[in-house]
């Protein structure tokens, strides 16, 4: 008897080897929500009744003619179910369906057209200290001179169960990891980083727009703190998390037109 899309999905997701269980927690978050959808949609579809039509049916279903992006992450995720379903049973039906999958006609998804400039970034920086986000002001430095994605300078909030050590929140079962520590900066302001992107030593020194902030930071506390998170949300004294900090993004800032411009890109390029 065929397999289903369920069965598919409950397999993928309960083997602790598969590919789902090695993606970070933020990511397969995410994907769990795609495959959620497909197992309340196709999850009776047996993969015996599947073929090239239906995922083309499917895919035009996914994209409502214009969400290419989301048709496509629906059949990435098909195809990783797919596939692990083939790899621990050698499935014929799963071989086939792969098959039509490798083969189905999605549509290329085009790059961001914009860029954060050293522009966008100063206006970013100066209206952030202006009401009072010195945090988002110092970030925006570290993003942009250092070209760090911002989960290497902000971090991340982590439910306890997914992470062995961190930083705990004093509000819920969280824990904090990941972002720029005090302790990664000496006296001299070389940062020790070892992120995903670069790591090495980065002398702070060379890099204005950095150096700027943390003499703000010095001014307010006399030095640079010695340990604990850099980045700090002002509201709670608790690092930030993304949803709030890409909100924090001139969500209700008093600007001039040509900041609000700024402010747009630098929370599409914070994402």
């Amino acid at each position: 008897m065929s397999r289903t899309i369920a069965d598919l999905v409950r397999a993928y997701k309960e083997d602790q080897d598969s590919d789902h269980h090695k993606l970070s927690f933020r990511v397969r978050i995410d994907r769990e929500r795609y495959l959620a959808r497909l197992e309340r949609d196709f999850g009776n579809r047996a993969l015996s009744s599947i073929n090239g039509q239906t995922l083309g049916i499917w895919y035009r279903r996914w994209t409502d003619g214009r969400k290419f992006a989301v048709g496509n992450a629906f059949i990435g995720q098909l195809r990783a179910i797919v596939r692990h379903g083939l790899l621990k049973s050698d499935d014929n039906d799963c071989y086939r369906v792969l098959i039509a999958l490798d083969n189905i006609s999605t549509h290329s998804i085009k790059p961001r057209g914009t860029q954060l400039t050293e522009e966008h970034a100063n206006a970013v920086r100066a209206k952030a200290r202006e009401v009072g986000y010195f945090s988002i002001a110092l970030a925006q430095a570290f993003q942009y001179e250092l070209m760090l994605p911002q989960r290497e300078v902000i971090g991340e909030w982590l439910p306890r169960s997914e992470a062995r050590e961190g930083v705990p929140s004093r509000f819920d079962d969280r824990v904090w990891v990941g972002g720029l520590r005090w302790e990664q900066i000496d006296e001299n302001w070389i940062l020790t980083h070892k992120g995903a992107t670069c790591r090495g030593r980065i002398d702070l020194k060379q890099a204005p727009m950095v150096r700027e902030e943390l003499g703000h930071v010095v001014q307010l506390w006399g030095a640079l703190p010695r340990s604990g998170p850099v980045i700090i949300y002002e509201a709670n004294a608790e690092p930030w998390n993304d949803k709030k900090f890409r909100e924090g993004f001139g969500g209700s800032w008093p600007t001039s037109s040509t900041c609000r411009a700024s402010l747009r890109i630098a929370t599409v390029t914070a994402a």
